[in-house]
């Protein structure tokens, strides 16, 4: 997915299949939405976006291994989620994560 895209599903706001959080987010509130979109079509959130589709960036450090840990940790079976950087001017934006629809529907 190139900047632009991701700059045109922030346009077009939150829906059933993309969640804008900030990374300010504790890890079981982050992980019940992980969930969420394994057990229906999957879905996507956007770290370092407002709920009204402000970016206002990344300020957690290694939030990556963070996002990862919490995909191992509070979901179960584990989630392996598919994450995006984003960038603009050398700045980092945000983070996409991507969840797939669950193999196993009563995950948790």
């Amino acid at each position: 997915m190139t900047t632009s895209e991701m700059l045109e599903i922030i346009r077009n706001g939150e829906n059933s299949y993309t969640e804008f959080k900030l990374d300010s987010i504790g890890p079981n509130e982050l992980a019940e939405v992980f969930v969420g979109f394994a057990n229906s079509d999957g879905g996507k959130v956007l770290l370092g976006v407002g709920d009204d589709g402000d970016i206002v960036g990344i300020t957690k450090d290694r939030l990556e291994e963070w996002v990862i840990n919490v995909c191992r940790s509070n979901c179960e079976p584990g989630i392996i989620p598919f994450i995006e950087t984003f960038f603009r001017q050398s700045l980092k934006l945000t983070i996409k994560v991507a969840v797939e629809m669950s193999l196993n529907p009563d995950s948790s």
